[in-house]
Order: C-alpha cells, then sequence, then structure tokens
C-alpha cells in the first residue's frame, strides 16, 4: 500500500520516465535475448523462440574458419593503433588550446577542429579520395613533387590501415578536445595563481594542477576507448574499404555483415557478435578494476566521488608574462593556427574541386582556387530527382527523428535527475550498461524486422530514440539546476510536469542545444542504419545516395583503373557540399551554447 501511495504521489515522473523505459526495453534488452542465436540452429520461419538449441555449434563453426583469426586480428590491431595515437593527441591538443591567450583566435581554431566531426563518413569518403587521389590529390602532388612514386594510399594494403587511423583522428580529435576543454575549464583559477606566487612555471603547473584536475575525465574516457577495441570503426572502413584490401581491413563488423547480408548466415554472424560484445564488457569492467586498484576515485564505476575538477567561475588575475612564456606562447600560436589550416583545407579543396571544371581539375594537384570557374557539378545535381527525393527523406529521419529523441531523453534525464526518486539508480544502471554490452547487430535486425519497420524511415528513427550519453548529459545538467526553482514550483501547485516544462526547460539552453546539435547531425549522417534496414531506392536517405554516387565505380577502383574513378569528380563533390551545407549553416547558431552545455554535462561525476 506505501508503494502504491508513492508511485501515485509521484506519477508523473514515472510516466515520463515510460517511454526511455519502453526504448530500452524493446531495442537494447530483447535483443540482449537475441543474443541466443548464437546457440540455436537459427530458423527464420521458426523464429528465435521455437528454433532448435545448436549448443556451441556455431562458435566451433567459427573458431575453425582461419578467416575468422585474421578478422579478429585486424579489429585489434586497427583499434590499438587508433587508441595509441589517437587517445593522448586531443589531450595535448586541449592542454594547448586553454594556454592560448588570445580568444577570438582560441574560438576560430576550435571551430575549425570541430567540423570534422559533425560530418559523415561518408561525405569524408568521398573528400578523402580527392584529397588521396594518385592522379590529381594534393598529398601525392606532394610526393611526385619531391622525386617520389605517387602512393595508393586507399588501394594498397600497405598504407590502407595507417590512411585509415589517420584519418579517424583527424575526425575526431576536436570532438575528444571539447571534453577536456570543458573539465579544464571548472578548474579553480586560484590554484594556478597559488602556484605562480610559490614560483611554479608552466610545466610544473600542468604536471601538478591541469593533469590531476582533469584525471578522472581522461581515465573514463580511456576506459571507454578500451571496452570499445572490438569496433574497429565500421562506417569507416565499410565505406572506403574493397575487395584489394580485405586481407588487412576487414574487421569483426563488416564480416558479420557480409555473413548476414550476402551469405545469410545468421548464426555464425550472431556468434560473432556475442563474442565481440563479451570481450568488449570483459574488457571494460577488468579496466574499471584495475582503475580501482589504483585510484578508487576515479574508477567508473563504484568511485568514491565524481572527479578531482573543482567549479568556480572566478576570473584569473593578471600575472606578469616572462619572455619563456612569450615564446611557449608564439610556436603554441602558430602551431594551432597550422592545424586548424590543415583539418579545414579538405573542405576548402572539396568546395574548390565543385566549382572547377574537369580539365582544370585533373591538371593540378593543389587545389586553392578554381582555375577554371564550372558550375556544372552543381546544375547536374540539382537536377537531380533522385538527390531531392533523398534529401526530402533526410529532413523528414532528422526532424522529426530529433523532436522524438529530445521529448523522450529530456523527460528521462529529468528524472533520472532526481536521485532521492525510488528505482532511479536501478533505471540509471539500466540505460548505463546498454553502453557496455549490446545484443548486436543480427538481433537488432531481427528485432526492427518483426516490429515491420524494414524500408521505412521509421527505421532510421526509433532504434535511436535514445542515446545514453546524451541523456548523462542532461541528466547531468539537470543535477547542477537550483531546487529551490522546483520546490518553488510545486508549492505553487504545478505538477512535475509542469516544472520541467515551464521552468526547467527555459533555463536550460546550452545542454538543450548541444544535445539537439548532437541528435540532428547522427539522424543526418546515419549511414549504418540505412544500409541494415533500407532497401527501397524511394526511402533512400541522403548518405545512401552519396555513397551509390561517390563509390559507383568501386570495380574501377579495386582494379587499378583510378582514371575512371575520378570521372566526374567535381560533379561528386558539388554533391558532397550539397550535403555539407545544412551542418555548416546550422552550426553557427548552436555553437555559442555548445562549449556551455558541453561543460555542465561532461565534468560532473
Amino acid at each position: 500500500q506505501k508503494a502504491a501511495l508513492y508511485f501515485w504521489k509521484h506519477k508523473y515522473l514515472y510516466l515520463m520516465l515510460l517511454p526511455a523505459i519502453l526504448y530500452y526495453i524493446i531495442f537494447c534488452y530483447v535483443p540482449m535475448y537475441g543474443v541466443t542465436i548464437a546457440f540455436k540452429d537459427f530458423n527464420p520461419m521458426l523464429g528465435i523462440w521455437k528454433s532448435p538449441w545448436a549448443g556451441t555449434e556455431m562458435f566451433q563453426k567459427l573458431f575453425g574458419m582461419e578467416k575468422f583469426y585474421s578478422v579478429f586480428w585486424n579489429t585489434i590491431r586497427i583499434s590499438l593503433i587508433r587508441l595509441i595515437f589517437g587517445f593522448p593527441f586531443p589531450i595535448i591538443i586541449a592542454l594547448l588550446l586553454n594556454e592560448l591567450r588570445l580568444g577570438k583566435v582560441k574560438r576560430v581554431i576550435q571551430t575549425a577542429i570541430y567540423i570534422p566531426n559533425f560530418i559523415s563518413w561518408v561525405v569524408l569518403g568521398g573528400i578523402l579520395t580527392s584529397l588521396l587521389s594518385m592522379d590529381s590529390g594534393i598529398v601525392n602532388g606532394v610526393i611526385k613533387a619531391l622525386g617520389f612514386a605517387p602512393i595508393g594510399f586507399l588501394t594498397d594494403e600497405k598504407y590502407f590501415v595507417g590512411t585509415m587511423v589517420v584519418s579517424m583522428i583527424w575526425k575526431t580529435f576536436g570532438w575528444n578536445t571539447i571534453i577536456y576543454l570543458a573539465a579544464i575549464t571548472g578548474i579553480d583559477p586560484q590554484l594556478y595563481e597559488a602556484a605562480t606566487v610559490d614560483g611554479a612555471n608552466r610545466w610544473q603547473k600542468l604536471l601538478h594542477i591541469t593533469l590531476p584536475c582533469i584525471r578522472s575525465i581522461i581515465i573514463v574516457v580511456l576506459i571507454t576507448r578500451i571496452g570499445g577495441l572490438m569496433q574497429a570503426g565500421f562506417e569507416q572502413i565499410f565505406v572506403l574499404y574493397h575487395p584489394g584490401v580485405y586481407g588487412t581491413a576487414d574487421i569483426i563488423d563488416t564480416y558479420v555483415y557480409r555473413a548476414l547480408m550476402q551469405q545469410n548466415d545468421v548464426g555464425m554472424a550472431s556468434a560473432a557478435g556475442f563474442y565481440q560484445s563479451i570481450v568488449g564488457f570483459i574488457l571494460v569492467l577488468t579496466a574499471n578494476m584495475i582503475v580501482r586498484k589504483v585510484s578508487p576515485d576515479d574508477a567508473m564505476f563504484y568511485g568514491r566521488r565524481g572527479g578531482n575538477v573543482l567549479m568556480s567561475r572566478e576570473k584569473p588575475k593578471k600575472i606578469k608574462v616572462s619572455v619563456g612564456s612569450r615564446i611557449f606562447d608564439t610556436v603554441n600560436l602558430i602551431f594551432l593556427i597550422l592545424l586548424g589550416l590543415t583539418t579545414f583545407y579538405p573542405f576548402w579543396d572539396c568546395l574548390v574541386v565543385s566549382f572547377s571544371s574537369l580539365k582544370s581539375y585533373l591538371a593540378t594537384n593543389i587545389h586553392l582556387w578554381p582555375d577554371e570557374w564550372s558550375f556544372e557539378g552543381y546544375a547536374y545535381m540539382l537536377k537531380s530527382f533522385d538527390l531531392w527525393r533523398s534529401y526530402a527523406n533526410s529532413i523528414f529521419i532528422t526532424v522529426v527523428g530529433t523532436l522524438i529523441n529530445m521529448l523522450i531523453t529530456t523527460m528521462a534525464a529529468y528524472v533520472l535527475s532526481k536521485k532521492d526518486l525510488k528505482g532511479q539508480r536501478f533505471f540509471m544502471f539500466l540505460a548505463v550498461f546498454t553502453m557496455m554490452f549490446t545484443g548486436g547487430i543480427i538481433p537488432t535486425y531481427i528485432v526492427v524486422k518483426d516490429l515491420h519497420l524494414m524500408n521505412s524511415l521509421w527505421a532510421m528513427i526509433l532504434p535511436s530514440a535514445v542515446n545514453t550519453y546524451n541523456l548523462i548529459i542532461l541528466r547531468n545538467f539537470f543535477l547542477e539546476l537550483p531546487m529551490e526553482l522546483e520546490e518553488a514550483a510545486l508549492l505553487d501547485g504545478c505538477t512535475e510536469i509542469g516544472v520541467l516544462f515551464r521552468i526547467m526547460l527555459p533555463i536550460s539552453k546550452p545542454a538543450l542545444t548541444t544535445v539537439t546539435l548532437f541528435y540532428a547531425v547522427d539522424h543526418w549522417n546515419d549511414f549504418f542504419s540505412a544500409i541494415m534496414y533500407i532497401n527501397k531506392k524511394e526511402a533512400w536517405p541522403l548518405q545512401l545516395f552519396l555513397r551509390s554516387m561517390l563509390f559507383q565505380n568501386d570495380a574501377a577502383y579495386s582494379s587499378g583503373g583510378e582514371s575512371l574513378f575520378l570521372l566526374g569528380q567535381p560533379m561528386k563533390m558539388a554533391a558532397v557540399m550539397l550535403a555539407i551545407i545544412p551542418i555548416m549553416c546550422a552550426y553557427p547558431f548552436f555553437q555559442k551554447y555548445f562549449t556551455a552545455g558541453m561543460t555542465a554535462g561532461a565534468v560532473k561525476g
């Protein structure tokens, strides 16, 4: 009776949490049961429940294949290289950006390095093929100018993995940088002032103040990266690889996809996916256990406190700058400007090529300005019915999907910020657990199919209705809001739903805008869901249309006939620019809230 009375008293909170609970059950936990397919002789006519058990037969078949060990090694090798080089790089850049004294220059550089993160791998794949072209790419142009033979970065097995790692770092380091910058922003300036008075130099402040204060954030990111060692980047590799590089680039995800779509071997593909999830889950728990032994306060789970960041909004006092500091500032400024230009140049190259004629494009490797202006690429693309249809599909997916995302995520985040609410810790665990363990590609595919969502735009909306990371960002933001506002509204007779929509949301613009941008970009760039669930050309989103157009000459590409692949490259870059324009137009409006939203959501334990 007490439980019923308590539930009735807080019925609006549980009601707001219900859509998120249904999402996690249907699209996260039901697929987890689907991992039993790996232990069954699956028959689509009988379904998961009635298919006969096969024990470990599928695993024996999987581990008995020489191909699997090659795929497993490729996955681990690519992930380890990305971890070794990609993990420390954004930390270094965040530290250097934090030392930059020119505010306007700092914001411009930040914008330049963030942009790649908001662009899909399909679009970036098209840009990379232009930059790395053996005939007209700037990279091979420099190599040939130095007297060396051109290199097939995307066609030669020796260079393909390195190209994937470098391009992944280029795309993601800006996003990871802002996480660390958000943590650094929360460090109390008085700590640095006290250290300066004690005679500490910049290096000593870095070692004894900055790094210790952001240590918990670094460790959490490291643990999640270790847990992701079994995911080597499906979309990136799938967009750019071909049979000629399968020997070094075929990973577990691409192997599972081909086993499902081409060979229809559901059982073995499920076994591979289950093995992948289990290993990733064990890696996360092992890494967290080691951290708990070494530094319990910084553990991702069961840590004693949230982190070492000391929040303060006081402005630091001006301190006399030494000659050595001025030299460092100059070198740091030059390096960061070059980094920003290097990060932004591929997009400039794409823009220049899109306005160039094919003749002028093939005549030079370095495209700083169109030698011969041409609008034929844009004229052709704007006449394409398929382009406009895919554009309309992507707009629908992005607008409707983001609205659903924000409604469900906001309500759930608000409820889960109530630490005294019964069941809050349990529901929070259910959400966070899905970040460590998933049912895999095959069970999720079967759930979507059984719900009759195949070849429907809803297949790209409902299975991604909640992103747990975005949920955590919003929850942490709500935790920082003053409780007095909510208590006053409740005393005035407002319900919890009214408190959320009338009080909390109007003062939560930074976090709401940030999460809205994340969701919208994810929907606009979603390629994986499209290739899994959309077969009808009429339902193609923009990313599927772009891949069909940008990489339609895969046969010529893999056989070395790259001149055929380059045919119409200005037209393809025009299509790429048309896909980028919505993101480029939206980003400036969101930017002023972006860092504030990330700061509020990232530094709180």
